[in-house]
C-alpha cells in the first residue's frame, strides 16, 4: 500500500495468458488510467480498475450505518471465470468480499455496496480502502467518527471539554448552571441537555461566549448574566446558533462580526433596556435569522450585511428601533412581526428605520404594529413589496372594495418608498392565497386554476406563487398550500 499521491505499479496475471503492466495514480475521483506496457491483451482475460470509494458519511457520530461505495470498470472476455471479486476495508479490517461469475465478454462500470456499522466504534479517524482480485490493495481516504464529550461526567467544565475536543466534535452539557466565560475555537458542536435548564452564566462580566471557530453549532443553552456580549461570534462561517435563550445582559445579547453565513434560528433573546441591542449582525454576509423572538432597545441592527435573509421573527421594539439597517444591501426581510416601538428616553421611536446607503432591500408580508413610526426610510430606494403583495400596517386606513384582501390606495412611506400592495389584514400563513384567514378549499381552487403557470400566461395568479422557485405556479406551491389545509388565523 501508498499513501495519497503515490503510484502503484502492479502486475495482472491473465488467466494462462501474459502479463501486463500497469500504473495507477490513487488520487480522489477517476481512477482509470491508460496501459503503460505495450503487450496486446489476449482474447481471454479479466481486468477491472477501481475508479473510486466513497461513503454515504464523511462525517458521522458514533450509532448510524455508513455504507461505503466501491465504483470499479470492469472489462471481461472470458468463457468462464467465477473467481472476480471486489473487497473494503475499514482500518485493514475487511467488511466482506462481493464475488461474481463473469461470462463471455463485456464492458461494464459497476458499483458494490459495503456496509459498516458503527454502533460500537470510538471516536476517530478510520482509514477506508479497496480491493478487487485484479487490482492490489490501495489508499483512498477517510473517515471521521466523532466523539462525544459529556459535561460534567467527562470534564468538569465546559472549557475544559473544549480544550480536549478535536474539530467536529460533539459537547454535550448536563443540564446544571456553568460560571464561566466560553471560547470556541474549535469547529465542534455544542448541546446542552435542555435550554431552560442548561444555563451559562457570566457573573456580570465579559463576553460570556466567544465563537471564532468555523462551523460551530450552539445549541439548548441559557446564556445570561453580562454588561457586554451574551454571545459573540466573530471571523466565523458558517455558525449555527439555534434555540437558545440569551437574557440579562446590558449591551448585546448576539453580536455576529465579520462571521458570513451565520444561522440564528428559534432563539429567544430578552432585551432588557432602552438602548440594548437583541441581535447585531455587522460585516456578516448571507446570513440566516429566522424563527427568533428578539427584543432590545435596539431589537435587531443590521450594519454592513449583504444577502441575507431575515424572516419569521417576533421582532418587540423596547426602545428606539425594532429593526435598523445602516449601509446594509440586498436584505430579504419577510413574514415578520414588529411591534410596539414606542418612544422612551428618546422622542421618536421606528418599527423599522433604514439610513446610511441601505439600498436594494426587499420588504414585504411583514406585519408592522402599533409602532410610533412604522418605517422611516431616509429616501434611499428599497422594495415593500414582491410586486404583489405588500406588508401589513397597523395604521392603514385604504379601502379593499373587492375583497382580495389587498388595499386599493398604496401606503407611502417617503417619495423613494411605497408599499404598491398593503394587505388590509395580517398576514399569517402562505397557504391562506386569497386573506380570509383559512385555508380551505377556496385556496385550494386558485392553485389549480394557476397551476404550472408563468407571467405570462392568462391565468396566472401572483398570490399563489408563494415558494420558490418564484415565476411558476408549481408542486412546491401547492405541497406548502396543502400542508397547512383547515388552518385558521
Amino acid at each position: 500500500m501508498r499513501g495519497l499521491g503515490s503510484v502503484i505499479i502492479f502486475t495482472l496475471l491473465l488467466i494462462g495468458m501474459s502479463t501486463v503492466t500497469y500504473a495507477i495514480q490513487p488520487i480522489r475521483g477517476d481512477r482509470s488510467k491508460d496501459i503503460v506496457a505495450n503487450e496486446t491483451l489476449s482474447p481471454d482475460f479479466v481486468s477491472a480498475y477501481i475508479h473510486d470509494v466513497t461513503t454515504s458519511l464523511e462525517e458521522t457520530i458514533p450509532g448510524p450505518v455508513i455504507h461505503i461505495y466501491v465504483t470499479y470498470e470492469l472489462t471481461w472476455d472470458v468463457l468462464d471465470y467465477s473467481g472476480y471479486w471486489v473487497e473494503a476495508y475499514v482500518n485493514g479490517t475487511s467488511l466482506g468480499r462481493k464475488t461474481y461469475i463473469v461470462l463471455g465478454s463485456g464492458h461494464e462500470f459497476l458499483t458494490a455496496d459495503f456496509v459498516w456499522n458503527t454502533s460500537e466504534v470510538e471516536g476517530g479517524l478510520y482509514l477506508v480502502t479497496a480491493a478487487t482480485s485484479t487490482f492490489p490493495y490501495y489508499e483512498d481516504g477517510y473517515v471521521r467518527i466523532q466523539q462525544t464529550f459529556i459535561v460534567p461526567d467527562e470534564y468538569p467544565t465546559i472549557q475544559a471539554a473544549i480544550n480536549a475536543a478535536n474539530e467536529r466534535d460533539f459537547i454535550f452539557v448536563r443540564n446544571g448552571t456553568y460560571y464561566e466565560h466560553v471560547v470556541v475555537n474549535k469547529s465542534v458542536s455544542l448541546i446542552g441537555e435542555a435550554r431552560e435548564a442548561t444555563i451559562i452564566d457570566g457573573s456580570g462580566i465579559g463576553d460570556i461566549v466567544e465563537i471564532t471557530a468555523d462551523r460551530v453549532l450552539f445549541t439548548e443553552f441559557t446564556v445570561r448574566n453580562t454588561t457586554n456580549f451574551c454571545v459573540f461570534v466573530h471571523n466565523s462561517t458558517g455558525t449555527h446558533l439555534r434555540h437558545n435563550i440569551i437574557e440579562n445582559f446590558y449591551d448585546y445579547g448576539i453580536y455576529t462580526l465579520f462571521s458570513n453565513n451565520t444561522m440564528l434560528t428559534d432563539n429567544t433573546v430578552i432585551g432588557q433596556h432602552w438602548n440594548d441591542f437583541g441581535v447585531r449582525v455587522t460585516g456578516s454576509n448571507c446570513c440566516i435569522i429566522t424563527g427568533n423572538d428578539i427584543s432590545g432597545g435596539w431589537a435587531l441592527f443590521l450594519h454592513r450585511t449583504y444577502n441575507s435573509t431575515v424572516m419569521d421573527n417576533v421582532i418587540f421594539a423596547k426602545g428606539t428601533y425594532g429593526i435598523r439597517f445602516s449601509w446594509s444591501h440586498g436584505n430579504i426581510l419577510a413574514r415578520n412581526d414588529i411591534y410596539n416601538a414606542t418612544a422612551t428616553i428618546s422622542e421618536v421611536a421606528y418599527g423599522i428605520w433604514i439610513s446610511y446607503s441601505s439600498t436594494g432591500n426587499t420588504i414585504y408580508h411583514n406585519n408592522f404594529y402599533n409602532n410610533t413610526i412604522q418605517a422611516h426610510g431616509h429616501n434611499l430606494i428599497n422594495f415593500w413589496d414582491n410586486g404583489c403583495e405588500g406588508n401589513y400596517w397597523s395604521n392603514y386606513n385604504g379601502s379593499d372594495s373587492n375583497g382580495d384582501g389587498l388595499g386599493e390606495q398604496p401606503y407611502v412611506i417617503d417619495g423613494n418608498n411605497t408599499d404598491h400592495y398593503p394587505l388590509v389584514d395580517p398576514y399569517w400563513n402562505p397557504g391562506d392565497i386569497n386573506h380570509d384567514f383559512t385555508v380551505d378549499i377556496f385556496d385550494v381552487v386558485l392553485i389549480c386554476d394557476a397551476y404550472y403557470s408563468t407571467p405570462i400566461d392568462p391565468n396566472w395568479n401572483c398570490h399563489c406563487d408563494i415558494v420558490e422557485p418564484y415565476g411558476l405556479i408549481d408542486l412546491f406551491d401547492v405541497v406548502v398550500m396543502a400542508d397547512s389545509y383547515g388552518e385558521e388565523y
